[in-house]
């Protein structure tokens, strides 16, 4: 089945928050900062399809959800990491594009 622009779009952005928890200290950033990074990377999305991309991302045990003074904390999971590198394929998440060098 071809996929829509939404589609593509969606997998992206969820690619997108993965590569971004990779290169955040301790692997995690809050709700308000990933959406800001989003944004500054093309990919601005509402509050509530970022909470969905979140729920979806942690079903796929590709990141986990907590708290941290009332803020939706994403940290990175292992399974997450191999997505984000590209080792392990998840549906409904992007693949990412090999670097040349």
């Amino acid at each position: 089945m071809k996929m829509t622009f939404p589609q593509r779009v969606e997998e992206a952005r969820r690619l997108a928050i993965l590569q971004l928890l990779e290169v955040a200290g301790g692997y995690e950033i809050s709700e308000p900062l990933l959406a800001l990074a989003l944004r500054d990377t093309g990919l601005g999305v509402s509050t509530e399809a970022l909470a969905d991309d979140l729920r979806f991302l942690r079903s796929e045990r590709l990141v986990d959800l907590g708290e941290l003074a009332d803020l939706l904390v994403a940290r990175l999971t292992q399974r997450g990491l191999e997505t984000a590198q590209g080792i392990l394929r998840v549906a409904g998440v992007a693949r990412p594009v090999p670097v040349r060098t």
